[in-house]
């Protein structure tokens, strides 16, 4: 008896067991029955660990009934634990399960393709009228016979093809050890919608590629077994394949805003770019900048055209991909002309469209501002030009594209006719011919390149897409001139100067270009209007931040309120102050009272003891004076004794000295009355005169 175990989703055998019941099954017409046996297989743990050629077997027949029965859950949940089972052991096994499931799914779906063709065929008479059936079916389904074939034949397999792309890049997705497998079902699947123009299918394919990797870039962190790493050189460079592959087709089906989103797809992998990891080589990067071209073309971003294709010059020149002089000429001619092509008054960040504002020749563009700013900036990004710091704009414009391609040589590079061109859009003054002598110039625009070389960037040199364009920047020119000397001309007079273009084109580009000089006025102040509520917002936010509160992330503060705010807290600091001063001197009052009352008695028993304490200093320096006194009078009575011992000396020299004296004022009298003279022993004068008192 054969061994059973219960696993997966119910009795499995051995995968040898299992694939002889599945082929019993099939031979009595029970498909289902034996599509679940060979799954409980699959799905069953046990062979998840064990992986032999009967499991592969098993697997490949699995995928044929999944294919016959459309089961896309069924064949997804048997990829996924066959990965499981060979991811580690035997990679090539699920390389070949994928490629026969996509083989066969592809095949079937050619088949009813094939099917609906011939039945198509079978119709005896085409010109016969349709059956009374087929007219009702027409009438209420408002579809052709041919529509209700495809939807009845071949749109079951289409889808069931579409979900099994699907299912392959699930299954395979953000696993580094199936890498290789992965980048081939997505370029299978862009082969896919390439061969049968799928251009839904092939946006849901874009979007499930960025899912994948949008994952990955947020999970990259969690250390998961076997994940996909893009710090990997090989892992890279294996997913700027997958988005270089990606934005040919989108070019190929003409999906222009999806090439852009493939165009930033590939932005953004460069900026990842590992260390030591080479970059997407010469050949790749020409095509790439080469469908950058294409894709603003089709927009009508003539200034970042235009910035494109100095960029393809550039490219091209420094990794010397401009072999023949033909080629050179030709990319001269394209980088010149596509920069006549824009609008004097174009700015970085206005838009895609091929009108501007009429802005002065020296001018400084306007900052772009909202979508315009953001839209500035991701095509800095995507070209590699600085973007402006006030918005995103300023660095790129016509004037800088014409000066640099002067500066590299590209306006000397190119044809005659090219160089002619910019002579008269940029020369001399001359309104009221300037159209008529571009003319013939342009007339001569689409025959003067050869073609375009199959192995090169570019598919077509044709110079012709140029000529509308440089007929309205001539018309541009010539209203720009036209306004230094009238100030006023009617419309039919400014017609017959540029007759290419007519009377209402003439009307549209000077109301257009009126309206952009607006919207940049408007742009300007809306710029400057910002750059000071900004300023203010910084300001509030400082000053909040000083008081220590915080402030959210890219909360809006309004000055006014906070005003308010501050003149309400400072009110109320001073009320608080007030009351609290209030307080104070009440507290204060209190204090003082009671401190009196509690000083008095101290300062009445501090002056008892001063009082006695100064009667005590008092009694003492009286007792001191006394003791100084009696001292003094001891020391004087004591001298007084020691000079009494010269008394008598001091008496006889005393009347010694009274002798002498009455004996001279009894002798000095005046000559004339016999008065004593006053000058006894003088020195008399001539004539005996006393000179002192005048006497003789």
């Amino acid at each position: 008896m054969a061994n059973r175990f219960r696993g997966g989703g119910g009795v499995s055998l051995k995968p040898e067991n299992s694939l002889k019941r599945a082929e019993e099954l099939i031979g009595v017409g029970q498909k289902q029955n034996a599509l679940q046996t060979l799954h409980d297989t699959l799905t069953n743990k046990r062979h998840q660990r064990n992986w032999n050629t009967a499991l592969e077997q098993v697997m490949l027949k699995h995928i044929d009934l999944c294919v016959e029965t459309k089961s896309g859950r069924k064949c997804k949940d048997a990829l996924i634990n066959y990965r499981n089972t060979v991811q580690g052991m035997n990679v090539g096994s699920l390389e070949l399960v994928i490629d026969h499931l996509i083989t066969t799914a592809s095949a079937r779906a050619e088949q009813a393709q094939q099917a609906a063709q011939a039945k198509l065929e079978d119709i005896a008479d085409l010109e016969a009228d349709a059956s009374p059936e087929e007219m009702m079916l027409s009438y209420v389904s408002g579809e052709k016979s041919a529509d209700r074939t495809d939807r009845e034949l071949v749109t079951p397999w289409f889808k069931f093809l579409w979900e099994t792309y699907r299912n392959v890049l699930d299954v395979l997705r953000n696993n580094s050890r199936l890498e290789a497998l992965y980048a081939s079902g997505a370029d299978r699947a862009f082969a896919f919608c390439l061969t049968h123009k799928r251009s839904t299918e092939f946006r849901r394919l874009c979007d499930i590629l960025r899912n994948h990797l949008s994952n990955l870039l947020k999970y990259r962190d969690q250390g998961q077994q076997h994940r996909t790493d893009l710090s990997n050189s090989t892992s890279w460079e294996l997913y700027m394949d997958m988005r270089f592959e990606q934005l040919r087709a989108a070019c190929e089906l003409e999906l222009w805003a999806e090439a852009f989103r493939s165009v930033e797809d590939i932005q953004g992998l460069l900026a990842l770019a590992p260390k030591g990891a080479a970059r997407p080589r010469a050949a790749r990067m020409a095509t790439y900048y080469a469908r950058l071209t294409q894709i603003f073309t089709r927009s009508g971003a003539r200034l970042y055209n235009a910035a494109a294709w100095a960029r393809l010059a550039a490219f091209s020149r420094a990794h010397g991909r401009l072999a023949a002089p033909e080629d050179a000429a030709a990319l001269a001619a394209n980088v010149v002309l596509s920069a006549l092509a824009v609008m004097p008054y174009d700015e970085a960040g206005a838009g895609v469209s091929g009108a501007g504002a009429m802005a002065p020749p020296d001018g400084a563009p306007a900052a772009p501002t909202g979508l315009d700013a953001e839209r500035a900036a991701r095509m800095a990004a995507v070209l590699g030009f600085p973007a402006d710091a006030r918005g995103g704009g300023g660095a790129l414009s016509r004037a800088a594209l014409l000066a640099d391609a002067e500066r590299r040589g590209l306006l000397a590079a190119a044809p005659p006719v090219v160089a002619r061109i910019h002579e008269v859009l940029e020369g001399d003054f001359d309104p009221l011919a300037l159209c008529a002598r571009l003319a013939p110039l342009l007339e001569a625009l689409p025959g003067a390149l050869p073609p375009a070389p199959a192995s090169g960037p570019v598919a077509d040199w044709d110079l012709g897409v140029y000529v509308p364009y440089l007929q309205q920047v001539a018309l541009a020119h010539t209203v720009r001139q036209l306004s230094h000397v009238y100030s006023v001309m009617r419309v039919e007079e400014l017609a017959r100067l540029a007759p290419a273009l007519g009377h209402g084109a003439a009307e549209r580009l000077v109301v257009e270009g009126r309206r952009k000089a607006q919207e940049r006025a408007r742009r300007e102040t809306e710029r400057i209007q910002r750059e000071m509520e900004e300023r203010e917002q910084e300001e509030l936010k400082t000053f909040l931040a000083s008081k220590g509160r915080k402030v959210a992330d890219g909360e809006r503060l309004d000055a006014a309120a906070i005003t308010q705010e501050v003149r309400s807290e400072a009110a109320k600091a001073a009320a608080e102050l007030a009351r609290r001063l209030a307080r104070l001197a009440k507290s204060l009052d209190h204090a003082e009272r009671a401190r009196r009352e509690e000083e008095a008695p101290l300062l009445e028993r501090a002056w008892a003891a001063r009082a006695a304490e100064d009667a005590d200093l008092a009694a003492e320096l009286a007792a001191q004076a006394a003791r100084a006194a009696r001292a003094a009078w001891e020391a004087d009575v004591a001298e007084k004794a020691r000079l009494a011992l010269l008394a008598q000396d001091r008496e006889a020299f005393a009347e010694q000295i009274e002798e002498k004296r009455k004996a001279e004022e009894e002798t000095a009298h005046c000559v004339d009355d016999g008065t004593p003279c006053l000058f006894v022993g003088k020195r008399r004068g001539a004539g005996g005169m006393c000179g002192p008192c005048s006497h003789r």
